[in-house]
């Protein structure tokens, strides 16, 4: 029991200075203390200091508690629409739903929203992406362009019978993403006179993606994969990276978001109702534990207009960021 009160100790005497480094000595004062649960110790003394340590730790990790309130109810925009993707470019959202098969443009800052796709031929829609005026629709035959400005579309891309396990999709600097599991590679289409390209292979080797849930693109590529581990590529080479700072594992429901003016990563875990904050180095800043929202498919951040993001059937819901 020394040793866990020394860590504890020690740990409030750097939390002002040192929050990472605090919150790991608030874990290792409770994995002490869990170790001494095993002996005939004075149970009073156990408890206090548990509590202490565990208080101490929770405080460490900026928890928030959130409450979202209804943003937009979509079902005035269209009848019956229940979103099931999003994708964000500069305060704008767009909005898909499989059922109705239509596509919502949405603006954060005046909450202006309008059909701006729709139709059979997108039907197939398994995942989308945003840039600019420009959004993309991916599915199992192809891949089609949104002018979201002149609402009319466009197939740029044929079905491709090479590509059969699409998991996730984006957009960069015009050009589209699609990361495939069976060819464990990222093929990347880029804007050419006639349309778009034939797909290209943006990794220099390809990549074990049997694990990976979603993706995300700021100019670099984020992959996320259900046992909470991160891929990074970078002009097509794998980088460096690992999450740090936080104890606890992601579960395999989770969800990665950043995009290129932001200056964090957010994973939601839809198990816990949770996002977690890191920075882009997987260094762990903080958390919002999501409150009363239900079904949640998909959710984006806005820090240019401090605020998340979270859709759940017909309603999308946000919150302030701190």
């Amino acid at each position: 029991m020394g040793q866990a009160s020394s860590k504890l100790d020690e740990a409030k005497s750097i939390e002002t200075l040192n929050k990472e480094q605090a919150r790991k000595l608030y874990q290792e004062a409770l994995d002490k203390i869990s170790e001494a649960k095993k002996y005939n110790l004075d149970k009073d003394k156990v408890a206090k200091l548990e509590s202490d340590a565990r208080a101490g730790y929770e405080g460490s990790l900026e928890l928030f508690g959130v409450t979202p309130s209804v943003f937009l109810d979509l079902s005035l925009v269209k009848e019956g629409f229940a979103g099931r993707n999003l994708a964000f470019y500069n305060s704008r959202v767009i909005i898909w739903d499989s059922t109705s098969k239509s596509l919502v443009k949405l603006e954060i800052p005046t909450k202006s929203a309008e059909v701006v796709a729709g139709g059979d031929e997108l039907s197939g829609t398994k995942s989308i992406s945003l840039w600019e005026d420009s959004a993309f629709l991916v599915g199992s035959d192809g891949i089609w362009k949104v002018n979201l400005a002149k609402k009319d579309k466009a197939k740029i891309v044929q079905k491709d019978s090479e590509l059969q396990e699409v998991f996730a999709s984006g957009a960069f600097l015009g050009n589209v993403y699609l990361a495939d599991k069976k060819t464990g590679q990222i093929w990347k289409y880029t804007p050419v006179p006639s349309g778009y390209s034939d797909k290209i292979k943006y990794l220099k080797s390809d990549t074990n993606f049997g694990n990976a849930t979603s993706l995300t693109i700021d100019g670099s590529i984020w992959v996320l994969s259900s046992d909470g581990s991160i891929l990074e590529f970078n002009q097509g080479n794998r980088v460096d990276f690992a999450l740090s700072g936080l104890s606890e594992n992601l579960s395999s429901k989770s969800i990665i978001f950043t995009e290129a003016d932001a200056k964090n990563l957010y994973i939601l875990d839809l198990d816990k109702s949770t996002i977690f904050v890191f920075d882009k180095t997987g260094k762990y800043l903080s958390q919002y534990k999501i409150d009363k929202v239900s079904a949640i498919s998909d959710f984006v951040v806005s820090e240019k207009d401090k605020i998340a993001l979270l859709l759940s059937g017909k309603n999308l819901y946000s919150f302030e960021l701190k």
